[in-house]
């Protein structure tokens, strides 16, 4: 979007409107894009929060992947408590090790969860301030355009003034006719800025009702499909949680477990 839009501004004209006149004309009345200064103000305010939420997301993301790095730490401390039991007490050195490889398990998911979260949100996020930035760089070409356009009509303006004044107030018909021939050239140069400022004006128009377009519709993707990662992981780790809880409540005493029962009167 960007490429074709910059296209448009290149003209051979662009140095002669701008050394036509430096003449202040009063009746002078630029042209407004409030659509633009929409665009403009919209870019700059999507850009900064967008960015806020990438930044957060990724610390979110991370912190997945630094309790994944705990968790596998967790579990082999946990694995090598379990050979130190292993002659002490055999049932309390199985559920430990059953809970170090279940961990362990647990480590993975967090690392795998953090990888999809990654695909799934913080890397489109980031994609999308790219985009929003190359947007801000077509709107930025729109009012250029449309400063070409406004400065070609003030040189048309001024033009025809001075035109005007020569033809009452000179005798001299080359002065009068040169002066004619500049406000020709102006007028051409202002055609050729209109015409580029219209094309480009269409274009960014076109390009950001298709970017809300597919906006709607990333954004949607991204949201549902985060908090259905977040949804699937939570299951699956309370799942290892709530399948380890009977190994841990079957731990037993030896010496216990081999005790006979006593009748009581």
């Amino acid at each position: 979007m960007l490429t074709d839009v910059k296209s448009g501004l290149i003209s051979s004209y662009s140095r002669s409107w701008a050394m036509l006149s430096s003449d202040t004309v009063s009746s002078f009345k630029p042209m407004d894009d409030v659509a633009c200064a929409q665009m403009s103000n919209y870019a700059d305010a999507m850009e900064t929060q967008v960015t806020a939420v990438h930044k957060h997301s990724k610390r979110f993301i991370e912190r997945h992947r630094t309790l994944a790095g705990s968790m596998s730490g967790f579990g082999l401390s946990l694995t090598q408590l379990a050979n130190c039991e292993a002659e002490i007490n055999a049932s309390l050195a199985k559920s430990l090790s059953t809970m170090g490889m279940c961990v362990d398990r647990m480590s993975n998911l967090y690392d795998e969860q953090a990888s999809r979260e990654g695909a799934a949100f913080e890397e489109p996020m980031r994609d999308y301030i790219r985009m929003i930035g190359s947007c801000k760089q077509a709107v930025a070409a729109r009012a250029t355009a449309l400063a070409s356009v406004n400065e070609a009509a003030r040189s048309l303006a001024a033009r025809r003034e001075r035109h005007e004044k020569l033809r009452v107030r000179s005798s001299k018909d080359d002065v009068v006719s040169q002066a004619a021939a500049e406000v020709r050239e102006a007028e051409s140069v202002h055609s050729i800025a209109k015409q580029e400022y219209e094309t480009v004006a269409a274009r960014v128009d076109a390009e950001m009702a298709r970017f809300q377009r597919e906006k709607l519709a990333d954004f949607k993707q991204m949201l549902v499909g985060f908090v259905t990662l977040q949804l699937e992981y939570s299951k699956r780790i309370q799942s290892a949680w709530r399948d380890l809880l009977p190994h841990l409540e079957g731990i037993s005493d030896p010496d216990v477990a081999l005790e006979p029962s006593l009748d009581r009167p």
